[in-house]
């Protein structure tokens, strides 16, 4: 942030051409143009009204500078004494008003050839009775020469708290310049109402920005970035405020004042900056900002004693820090990094042009371009609130998609809850049909029909209860799978049986003939060939037919129609019937790998576990695409059976995991699954008093592992107690 009295400096040095030809120490010759009265002066410690005398001999006095910045200068000054300086002035000057600019920290009164011409603050020889003004823009005092030569300017002049200015501005005393008044007053009124413009648009623009921002976090307090960006706002406008306002106050208190929002402003901006940063591009907060807390508290409260080019050089460690997370964040591409990268370029661009310009002392080609770091601020907040914009938007979109979501699965819980009610429905209907067959039963009191009948509609309940359990493609499939079995199990047996009767009949065939002699030699040696190629037959039908006996034996295996009550099965019995069941999907593409272990019977409900063991290998053949591999697996640990089937698909995603077992959860598309075979088996095993876990690494396959007790007789006759 560039001092508004050096901004205002490098304009008039912009803007006017000095020419100051001192043939000596304390002359200046006032020519046609603009002068500043610049160099050494003739000086003298104390105050003596006779000295503002044009006779006066100053002869003895020594030279010193009005513009006190250097150590040699400062370490002389007294708090208070007089400056003289003899104009030679050009003809083409005299008769004609020129126009004193004076520039000042301190207090003034100037004579000029003894007469008092203006008088800024109240000179006095103590601290107590001394009123300092600091003057940038007032109005000038206006004089004529008369003379050329023998012209005298006398400025009494007193400061007594040189040290404390030094140490907030760097530099105390006075400048003065002389110019033509018609050039110097339309500059002078131009100047201040562009000065004040750009403070009112600036500084109004910043706060207009915080305001709505601030609003944004009042309304969504959730959004903390908006609540750190406002404060961001606010302490810019406090930097676009207080460097201008003093260009109109004289009062070296209001001076202070302004030079402490300043400051205040500085650190607020580098606090917040950082902060808002932060905010949007970190989870959590670095110990950076931390250090940069601190240290701006530590500023805040040494401000007193600390120049505002010390608090500059504490901005400039946020600075770095803020330019470091802009730019990770657009080399990581963070949303929204290239918007945030954009304005702080734009802050940092115009505000190293600003610093060219008054280095230099470069004149812009426009007044709108005066000030232009002051853009590179509007537009980065401008981007800053773009880009907040921008999240809020994304913020509401995901919000819309989620409520739709929510929407879709509110309309699928209520169908499922509709055919839930309706499920209920049934099942009253048919608890309702069965009380009531009961009840014809008893009221028969045909004692051996009623107890078979009775029996026969317990068995049928069972079914049912069986049924609603299992899946309708279970129920159906296990029907048709039974059907299916009885229907080649009749002409299996009829084909058996004539094999046999083929058999019999060809070995007493063949004992005829060897004891016939009614054929030759090439005649036995042609019934020998048909004779072998009946036995090779009769092996065919013979295999063909245990075949089919083994498959029909696995189906009505598999089917167990009547096996609904608790049993002590093999399991492996009921994992090579599911097999079967599959063979016809598996055999091309897929490698069944066995890996049996030597396991105890179980008690169990086996048509229910082969409905397990149809879902997970129905599931793991589906995973796989084209050739794969299936791994059963089969041991004993801690008096329990565990069996593991694994497959070398895809996997199922971390994010998934968790929901496998959910009813209505599938990954296999709309019309291919209905995420209920999974949500079956884990019913299915928690029945059974054991537990289903699913272990899967994405691109390495998944791995489901049931584990079920050996004596679920006796765990449900214990509950039953």
């Amino acid at each position: 942030m560039i001092k508004p009295a050096i901004i205002l400096y490098v304009i008039i040095s912009c803007f006017f051409l000095f020419s100051a030809h001192g043939q000596e120490p304390g002359i200046f010759t006032i020519s046609s143009d603009s002068v500043e009265l610049s160099g050494p002066w003739k000086y003298n410690p104390g105050d003596d009204l006779s000295w503002a005398d044009p006779d006066f001999d100053d002869s003895e006095w020594s030279f010193l500078s009005t513009h006190f910045e250097d150590p040699d200068s400062i370490s002389v000054w007294e708090g208070m004494g007089w400056f003289r300086a003899r104009l030679d002035v050009d003809s083409a000057l005299l008769h004609k008003p020129l126009a004193l600019l004076v520039q000042q920290i301190g207090a003034s009164e100037i004579y000029l050839n003894g007469e008092l011409i203006s008088s800024l603050g109240k000179v006095g020889a103590s601290p107590d009775s001394e009123r300092n003004i600091i003057t940038q823009f007032s109005v000038p005092p206006i004089i004529i020469f008369y003379e050329s030569t023998n012209n005298v300017i006398a400025v009494r002049f007193s400061n007594h708290r040189a040290g404390e200015i030094i140490r907030e501005r760097g530099v105390f005393g006075f400048i003065l310049t002389l110019m033509p008044s018609d050039n110097y007053l339309p500059w002078f009124n131009k100047m201040a109402i562009m000065i004040k413009r750009y403070q009112i648009f600036f500084t109004s623009a910043a706060l207009a920005i915080a305001l709505i921002h601030l609003f944004l976090f009042i309304f969504h307090r959730k959004a903390r970035e908006n609540l750190y960006f406002a404060i961001l706002a606010f302490s810019i406008a406090g930097l676009a405020y207080a460097p201008y306002a003093p260009a109109f106050v004289e009062s070296y208190r209001q001076h202070l004042l302004l030079m402490g929002i300043f400051k205040f402003s500085l650190v607020l901006t580098a606090i917040f900056g950082s902060r808002f940063l932060y905010s949007i591009f970190y989870e959590k907060l670095p110990r950076q900002f931390w250090i940069i807390l601190f240290a701006g508290i530590v500023m805040l409260l040494l401000s007193r004693w600390l120049s505002v080019y010390e608090f500059y050089f504490f901005v400039a460690f946020p600075l770095i820090e803020m330019l470091r997370v802009v730019t990770v964040a657009v080399f990581r591409k963070k949303p929204g990094a290239r918007i945030v990268a954009i304005g702080f370029a734009a802050l940092i661009l115009l505000s190293f042009i600003q610093m060219a310009q008054d280095t230099y002392q470069i004149h812009p080609a426009s007044e709108f371009f005066m000030f232009t770091y002051l853009y590179g601020i509007l537009l980065f907040l401008i981007f800053m609130s773009i880009y907040l914009a921008r999240n809020f938007a994304r913020t509401k979109k995901d919000l819309e998609l989620q409520l739709n979501h929510v929407k879709e699965l509110s309309e699928k819980t209520l169908e499922q809850e509709r055919e839930a009610k309706q499920q209920q429905m049934k099942q009253v209907i048919l608890e309702t049909e069965i009380a009531h067959r009961k009840k014809e039963l008893e009221e028969a009191r045909k004692l051996s029909r009623a107890l078979s009948e009775l029996e026969k509609a317990h068995s049928e309940l069972k079914n049912a209860q069986t049924q609603l359990v299992q899946s309708e493609k279970m129920a159906s499939l296990g029907m048709l799978v039974a059907g299916i079995a009885h229907e080649i199990n009749t002409p299996i047996g009829a084909v058996n049986s004539m094999h046999d009767t083929l058999v019999r009949s060809t070995r007493k065939l063949k004992d005829i003939l060897k004891k016939s002699a009614a054929f030759d030699d090439e005649g036995d040696n042609r019934l020998s060939e048909i004779l072998k190629i009946i036995d090779d037959a009769n092996k065919v039908i013979q295999s063909g037919t245990d075949r089919v006996t083994t498959i029909v034996r696995r189906l009505r295996s598999f089917a167990r129609l009547d096996e609904a009550e608790l049993k002590t099965v093999d399991i492996h019995e009921g994992i090579e019937d599911t097999l079967t069941i599959l063979h016809h999907e598996i055999k091309h593409n897929i490698t069944i790998t066995r890996k049996y272990g030597s396991i105890p019977k179980v008690a169990c409900y086996p048509g229910q576990l082969n409905q397990v063991f149809l879902n997970l290998l129905i599931n793991a053949s589906q995973a796989i695409e084209g050739k794969g591999n299936i791994i059963i697996s089969t041991y004993s640990k801690n008096s329990k059976v565990l069996i593991e089937i694994a497959d070398d698909g895809p996997g199922i995603p971390p994010e998934n995991i968790d929901r496998v077992f959910d009813p209505g959860f599938t990954t296999k598309g709309v019309g291919v699954g209905t995420g209920l075979g999974l949500s079956i088996c884990y019913q299915i095993i928690e029945n059974h008093h054991g537990k289903i876990e699913v272990e899967s690494e994405p691109g390495k396959g998944s791995k489901f592992i049931i584990t079920l007790p050996t004596n679920l007789d006796k765990i449900i006759e214990n509950s039953q107690f």
